[in-house]
């Protein structure tokens, strides 16, 4: 009930927001609202004759034939477009309707994206409840993230600060040294965030152990047999990430070499080289 007024709100609201620029039964726009209004047109009589837009404009702008179309994205466009097929012989009218459909989508995606903010989900947490939601500490740490900054360390339940000479940052890792240890088995939470625990590794004098997550989402091993250790914290390139790098990457070859190739072709053309 609540979403359907919601909905019938917002669509009210968007109707009285459009209708003064209409009054008159007609849409007062400057010289850049001209081109995206015979830009829409052109691909409403593309669509309409069961064809996809072509770059170049053919209605309008002087019969020059400029490329808005192959400028400007016209995908989101059709929310002024496709009410031209039910008003087919009055634009105006599915002007207005596109116009309504903006003005009532854009605060409808806000309150989607604030109930989305709302709603978000951290990797460790199943939901954040505070818009106070710390965007780069993982939700469940929020409580902890000041001792975390100071660095602090519990050994089974005894905490204390580590100092800067105890900790050594590297690629990617970080290493803690941790002496004392008075019981056999300790079980050590270090002031290290962890968002997603499949892609961190950690170890214990060099050797591989297995990573725990303790509740507010921190570091956690366990040491046997060890009166100190040395532990460290690293963190793995998840696969994807790699991926999308490699991809990127290429993608900026590819653009180079196409310029070059542009490049000299226009010079050979021109007869700049042979």
């Amino acid at each position: 009930m609540g979403e359907s007024i919601s909905y019938t709100s917002f669509l009210v609201l968007a109707i009285i927001a459009t209708v003064p620029a209409f009054l008159g039964g007609y849409f007062k726009v400057t010289y850049d609202g001209g081109v995206h209004l015979t830009r829409w047109e052109s691909i409403y009589q593309a669509l309409k004759h069961g064809k996809l837009p072509v770059l170049v404009n053919f209605i309008g702008f002087q019969g020059i034939a400029n490329a808005y179309t192959g400028l400007y994205p016209w995908i989101t466009s059709l929310l002024f477009i496709l009410p031209r097929f039910i008003f087919t012989t009055n634009p105006i009218a599915a002007l207005f309707c596109g116009f309504v459909l903006l003005n009532f989508m854009t605060p409808y995606a806000h309150r989607l994206n604030a109930k989305g903010y709302l709603n978000s989900l951290s990797l460790n947490q199943a939901v954040a409840e505070s818009v106070q939601y710390e965007d780069y500490v993982p939700y469940a740490a929020n409580v902890v993230r000041k001792k975390v900054f100071y660095h602090q360390i519990i050994v089974n339940k005894y905490k204390y600060y580590l100092s800067a000479s105890s900790m050594e940052s590297g690629y990617q890792a970080m290493k803690y040294k941790v002496g004392n240890l008075k019981n056999k088995n300790s079980s050590i939470v270090l002031p290290f965030f962890i968002y997603n625990a499949k892609d961190y590794t950690a170890y214990v004098n060099g050797k591989r152990t297995t990573l725990f997550v303790s509740k507010h989402s921190l570091a956690q091993v366990h040491v046997k047999n060890k009166r100190s250790a040395v532990i460290k914290i690293r963190y793995n390139t998840p696969m994807l990430y790699i991926v999308a790098r490699v991809i990127s990457i290429l993608t900026i070859l590819l653009l180079i070499v196409g310029l070059i190739y542009l490049k000299l072709k226009r010079m050979k053309k021109s007869g700049q080289i042979k």
